[in-house]
């Protein structure tokens, strides 16, 4: 079976591939209730860990202690890094891959989907647009080790395009649509060029630290406030609080006037708080406008700076769960008027849209871009001097599936006896052509550039000035798939070794 996977920061969503459909399946509660959506939680006692629902039904209970949210923390951790729940850790990567495995368990056991024994499930799965290559490789090796069989990783403001074109037609939506993606943790915007055949990511923005969860953190300090309360809560305290904010948010509609927070759910013997909506709203202003800032850079990086960036721009197409928000839809038609369109499945946009891939009915082929630089630090001058040199830039077009890969050739002669190659990922660049904005290390390589250093142990080995190594010459040939998988084959031509690394972070 073929299934389209969001992996939230909240919660997950999965649509099924039914013979053109796209259904999103619910998960059955143990009191029998259906939920549209896995809950992204984790809890932990004594080393008994529980994951998405089973997490859900001990959530409150005493001496479990919990981690929600955990997604929006994986663009700065690397697979083996910590992650602390209560007084145990997991690594990342376990972290990801149990929950991952408890979602593919409800999917047999709880989902309404019927299932063969034993059938293997493909996915399409997503990331945040600015996540980088680390978060990219710990999603698909998660989905890999959780029993997945993984067919694809786009960006999620391309699935929801997907979703988009299915939702309204080829013809419809043919030109340049704006994705606004607010989801729970992060928030995305992309211009997509869609066509007869093929959608191109053109540009890609977002704020990885941002997400509508941001708006729950703004009402349970305005709650506080109201209530007059001002010793600082304990961490159980404040996950109860913000669970009690965020259902009071989403319940939140275009008349709403008034909005009831019970504070009694996370300090007891507190009395409910009456708060103006208007106030709300007002404090969440300089959040939302952080959005439209995003929005219009993606815009006017992908006009390359022409006057009228907007001019073809057709729609402005809303997804995400923090889209529900009325005062986000309603700034937004503000701003942008008829272009603005919402999805009718806000929450499901990005599942069923890789759904869709997953299925291949719609006949497109997606075209992404580097959405950051990848690139070495390199020596120049002779070695006086150190400059990043960016291998695939920001933007760079990645080769649809099933195409070939996209190559980055050098070739020079050595000063030194070993290499030490030193990959990094960023998001900037600065006026010096210097890594700038979130940079994000990748591993180092050592290569012998000297032949009678072949084949040894080169991390024991000084790193020194060589005039042997400058009659050698080297080549190093970069390639990246349409996964953005990078590999790198490193050889010595004038003596034939060589070799191959696959880089991660």
């Amino acid at each position: 079976m073929r299934l389209g996977i969001d992996f939230g920061t909240t919660r997950s969503v999965v649509a099924v591939v039914d013979r053109g459909n796209y259904p999103v399946v619910s998960f059955r509660m143990d009191d029998g209730e259906l939920l549209e959506w896995f809950p992204s939680l984790v809890a932990q006692r004594k080393g008994v860990w529980k994951y998405g629902l089973d997490a859900l039904a001990v959530a409150n209970k005493p001496g479990w202690a919990r981690a929600c949210c955990f997604k929006r923390a994986l663009g700065d951790l690397h697979p083996d890094d910590p992650v602390e729940v209560g007084d145990a850790t997991q690594t990342a990567l376990e972290l990801t891959t149990n929950y991952l495995a408890a979602l593919l368990t409800a999917l047999r056991k709880r989902g309404n989907v019927t299932l063969r024994r034993n059938e293997a499930l493909e996915v399409f799965c997503a990331v945040p647009a600015d996540a980088n290559n680390n978060q990219r490789f710990l999603t698909m090796e998660a989905f890999k080790r959780a029993g997945f069989t993984v067919r694809g990783l786009v960006n999620e403001p391309a699935a929801a395009g997907i979703e988009f074109s299915h939702a309204l037609g080829k013809a419809r939506t043919r030109g340049k649509q704006v994705i606004y993606d607010l989801g729970g943790g992060t928030f995305d915007a992309a211009v997509i060029g869609m066509g007869e055949h093929v959608h191109e990511t053109l540009s890609n923005e977002g704020l990885s630290r941002f997400g509508s969860m941001d708006f729950d953190r703004v009402l349970a300090d305005l709650a506080l406030e109201a209530a007059g309360i001002t010793e600082p809560l304990s961490p159980e305290q404040r996950v109860q609080l913000l669970a009690e904010c965020r259902e009071r948010k989403e319940g939140l509609h275009a008349n709403t006037r008034k909005i009831a927070v019970d504070l009694s759910r996370a300090v007891a013997g507190a009395e409910p708080v009456v708060l103006d909506v208007a106030e709300f709203y007002s404090r969440c202003q300089p959040l939302i406008d952080q959005t439209v800032a995003v929005v219009n850079r993606a815009v006017e990086v992908q006009a390359h700076g022409a006057e009228d960036a907007w001019a073809d721009i057709a729609n402005v197409y809303v997804v995400g769960g923090g889209a529900q928000m009325p005062a986000v839809l309603r700034h937004l038609r503000d701003i942008y008027g008829r272009k603005v369109r919402k999805s009718g499945y806000p929450h499901a946009a990005i599942a069923i849209g890789l759904a869709i891939a997953a299925d291949g009915v719609m006949g497109y082929a997606l075209q992404e871009r580097f959405t950051r630089y990848f690139g070495v630090w390199r020596e120049r001058d002779g070695g006086a001097s150190i400059a990043f040199d960016p291998i695939f830039s920001k933007g760079t077009l990645l080769p649809s599936a099933g195409e070939g890969e996209v190559l980055y050739r050098r070739n020079y002669r050595p000063t030194h006896n070993i290499g030490c190659f030193r990959y990094l990922e960023c998001g900037l660049l600065n006026e010096n052509h210097e890594p700038d904005g979130e940079i994000t290390p990748w591993e180092t390589v050592l290569f012998p550039f000297c032949p009678e250093l072949e084949g040894k142990d080169l991390s024991a080995i000084e790193i020194e000035r060589s005039n042997h190594a400058a009659s050698q010459a080297i080549e190093e040939v970069y390639r990246c798939d349409a996964r953005g998988v990078v590999k790198v084959t490193i050889k010595n031509q004038t003596s034939g070794y060589k070799q191959s690394f696959v880089l991660r972070p």
